[in-house]
C-alpha cells in the first residue's frame, strides 16, 4: 500500500512564513525602485512613516539617507553625482515629513544616467508643499509627469531652473505655468522639446516673473519670446543664449521691456546691425548689458546717437565684436559716466586711444576694466 503521505497535497506556506520564515520580509525581495514606487501611493505622512516599521528595506532606506545641506538651513538640500536616484528622493521625502517641508531643492544627475525619474520627483513634490526653489540639471528621465506633480503639489514655487531635461515638453511647463502663479525666476536650458506654447501660458499666467533665461531651446521662436517681453510688466532681467532670433525680438525688448534692467545675449544668431541698434537704444534704462559672440553685432550698431543712452549703465561686457572702433569707445566714455565694470574681449578694431579715453575720461566710477 502506498504511503498516504506521498499523495498528500503540499501545504501552502502561510503569509507569516513567507514574510518572516527566512528572516526577510517580502518587500526586501523587491528592487529599491519598485519599493519607492509602491510607497509613493501612500498619501498620509503617518502611513509613510509607519511603513518603515513593517519593511526592513524601507527602514534601511530611511536610516541610510545621505543628503548634503545647501547653505545654512535644513530646508535646503542638494543631491548630485552618480548616486542620485529616486531612492534618495524618497528618503528625502520621508525626512521632509519629519522635519518640515523643503523650501529649496537642487538635483544634479548625470547626462548619461537615467536614475532620477518622474516617480522620484512626484514623491518629493508631494512631501514638499512649501517648495519655493527647484533646480533640476541633467535629469534625462524626468518628463512632463514629474513636472505636473510639481505644479499640483508645489503651488508656492517661485524659482524653476531646468537644464538638459530632454523629456520635458510644453505640456509639463504649461502645467507649471497654470498652477505656480508666484513664479518669479525661470531658467530653461538645453530642453529641446520646449516651444512657444508653454511660453505663451507663462506670459499669460505668471505675471510675477522678473527673470527669464532661455538657452539652446531649438523649438522656441520669435513669437514665444515676444509674448514674454510684451506681457510681463515686472520683467527686469533676460538672458538669451544659443538661440536663433530675428530683429523683431530685439525691437520688442526695446519697446515693451519697460522694467528691463539687465540684458544678456550670448551666441545668438539672426539679428542684423539694425536689430542690435534697438539694444543700444534701450541702453538708457539698462544697468547691465552683456553681448558675447553674437552674430551680426558690430560697432556699426552704435551709430545711433548714444550721448545719453548709457547714463545708468553699471556693467558692460562686449565679446567678439567686429569693428568696435576708437570712435565708438569715446562715445561710450562720454555716455557711461556711472559705469563700474567694463570688459572688452576679442573686440576687433578697438585701439589704445579709445580704451584710454573710456577709462580715464568717461568711467569716473570704473573699478574693473579688462
Amino acid at each position: 500500500m502506498d504511503d498516504p503521505e506521498v499523495h498528500k497535497k503540499p501545504r501552502q506556506a502561510s503569509l507569516e512564513e513567507k514574510s518572516c520564515g527566512d528572516g526577510h520580509d517580502l518587500m526586501s525581495q523587491l528592487s529599491d525602485d519598485l519599493v519607492a514606487k509602491i510607497l509613493s501611493f501612500l498619501s498620509s505622512p503617518i502611513d509613510r512613516c509607519n511603513s518603515a516599521a513593517v519593511s526592513k528595506k524601507w527602514l534601511h532606506m530611511l536610516a541610510n539617507m545621505q543628503v548634503v545641506d545647501c547653505g545654512n538651513t535644513s530646508n535646503s538640500k542638494c543631491l548630485s553625482g552618480r548616486k542620485v536616484n529616486d531612492i534618495k528622493l524618497a528618503r528625502l521625502a520621508l525626512r521632509a515629513y519629519h522635519r518640515g517641508s523643503l523650501t529649496t531643492l537642487f538635483v544634479e544627475g548625470m547626462p548619461s544616467s537615467s536614475s532620477v525619474s518622474d516617480y522620484g520627483l512626484e514623491i518629493i513634490a508631494k512631501a514638499s508643499p512649501r517648495l519655493k526653489s527647484l533646480t533640476l540639471w541633467d535629469c534625462a528621465s524626468v518628463g512632463d509627469m514629474g513636472f505636473k506633480s510639481v505644479g499640483q503639489w508645489c503651488k508656492d514655487l517661485e524659482s524653476l531652473d531646468v537644464d538638459n531635461c530632454p523629456l520635458l515638453s510644453d505640456e509639463g511647463l504649461m502645467y507649471i505655468g497654470n498652477h505656480c502663479l508666484n513664479l518669479s525666476k525661470l531658467v530653461v536650458e538645453s530642453c529641446r522639446s520646449i516651444g512657444c506654447k508653454s511660453l505663451a501660458v507663462l506670459a499669460k499666467k505668471c505675471l510675477k516673473l522678473t527673470s527669464i533665461t532661455l538657452a539652446d531651446c531649438l523649438l522656441v521662436r520669435d513669437s514665444g519670446i515676444i509674448s514674454l517681453v510684451s506681457s510681463l510688466p515686472e520683467l527686469a532681467g533676460m538672458k538669451l543664449a544659443k538661440m536663433k532670433i530675428s530683429d523683431s525680438v530685439l525691437e520688442a525688448i526695446a519697446i515693451h521691456g519697460k522694467a528691463l534692467r539687465s540684458l544678456y545675449l550670448e551666441k545668438v544668431s539672426g539679428p542684423t546691425v539694425g536689430g542690435y541698434s534697438w539694444v543700444v537704444a534701450k541702453g538708457e534704462q539698462l544697468s547691465c548689458l552683456k553681448l558675447r559672440d553674437c552674430q551680426g553685432f558690430s560697432g556699426d550698431s552704435f551709430k545711433v546717437p548714444v550721448a545719453d543712452k548709457f547714463a545708468c549703465l553699471d556693467q558692460l561686457e562686449i565679446k567678439g565684436c567686429d569693428f568696435l572702433t576708437d570712435d565708438v569707445l569715446i562715445k561710450l566714455s562720454r555716455s557711461a559716466q556711472s559705469m563700474r565694470i567694463l570688459a572688452l574681449k576679442s573686440a576687433v578694431g578697438s585701439h589704445l586711444l579709445g580704451s584710454w579715453k573710456l577709462f580715464h575720461t568717461g568711467g569716473r566710477h570704473l573699478r574693473n576694466y579688462h
